[in-house]
């Protein structure tokens, strides 16, 4: 039960952090935003 529930929340994790990182390459590409190495990061 702990390895699986850990392996769920990383994937989780993972899969938030590639949605957030899409949508503000999203965002910057369209917009072209100044601040856009800050949406890199």
């Amino acid at each position: 039960m702990g390895p699986y529930e850990l392996n769920v929340r990383v994937r989780i994790g993972v899969k938030c952090r590639l949605i957030r990182v899409y949508l503000f390459s999203v965002l910057c590409y369209r917009y072209r935003l100044p601040v856009s190495l800050r949406c890199i990061l």
